[in-house]
């Protein structure tokens, strides 16, 4: 597939970060949409927030708006959901993430009142329930010198590990995640010097005590497979932010 060529291009500012834009898809930007976005965002970096992520957003925003084909002061309740329905996983909950910004921002908070991240079915069905044979079949994919663990999860949680059962793709090997990690770190700006496998485990460890803190110690501790508490308190000074922690909270919540 060619490049698309500069002519074919238009170069739109967003305070300090230049977008370039196909002309066909600019020609669905209204000035209401431009001057919204621009709004946002110089408010999001007075807020401290990154250019990754600010670029990201406004990536976001401009996608949101092409595919609604509405100005923001007209967008439904029922245009957001539709407009989610064709995500799913990881990048769902993103989606849900920057629009519950948004228009909290935009002061129309009732369009995002309902969207909980992980929103499942409030009652599960048969085949929402574990087998025997669901569970042999996990056992299978991990480590068999592992101590045996009770893991607890919440209605995402087990979700998200149907998922991985059911999933046909081959996973990569260590090596490969570990590269893929690295290269992902590397474009979202971050030092990949220290990213490996376990940086999803510490990551996962350190939330969970960022919102649980010392008053459910034992059980983080437990869930995580470790024998002493003391080889998992050097996750509880980790600095995050208030609003780190708000975000974390809707992650971790039901998990322990």
């Amino acid at each position: 597939m060619s490049r698309r060529k500069q002519a074919d291009l238009v170069s739109v500012n967003f305070n300090d970060i230049t977008f370039s834009i196909g002309k066909d898809k600019f020609s669905q930007l209204s000035k209401e949409h431009i001057n919204t976005i621009i709004r946002y965002d110089a408010q999001c970096k007075i807020n401290g927030a990154g250019i990754i992520h600010r670029k990201n957003q406004l990536s976001f925003l401009i996608q949101f708006v092409i595919k609604t084909h509405k100005p923001f002061s007209k967008i439904t309740k029922d245009d957001i959901l539709l407009f989610l329905v064709q995500f799913n996983g990881g990048t769902l909950e993103l989606y849900k993430a920057y629009l519950k910004k948004f228009f909290m921002w935009y002061e129309k908070p009732e369009l995002i009142k309902d969207l909980r991240r992980g929103v499942v079915a409030e009652t599960l069905t048969k085949e929402d329930l574990w087998t025997e044979d669901d569970v042999l079949k996990l056992l299978k994919v991990v480590d068999p010198q592992m101590k045996e663990r009770d893991i607890i999860l919440s209605p995402i949680g087990k979700k998200v590990i149907s998922y991985f059962i059911e999933i046909e793709t081959p996973l990569p090997v260590m090596q490969s995640w570990k590269e893929n990690l690295r290269r992902w770190a590397t474009i979202a700006g971050l030092d990949p010097l220290n990213i490996n496998i376990k940086s999803t485990r510490k990551t996962w460890c350190s939330w969970l005590l960022a919102v649980y803190g010392t008053n459910r110690l034992t059980e983080i501790c437990l869930s995580m497979g470790h024998d002493s508490v003391t080889s998992i308190k050097r996750y509880l000074n980790v600095g995050f932010r208030d609003e780190d922690k708000s975000q974390m909270a809707e992650y971790v919540e039901g998990w322990i």
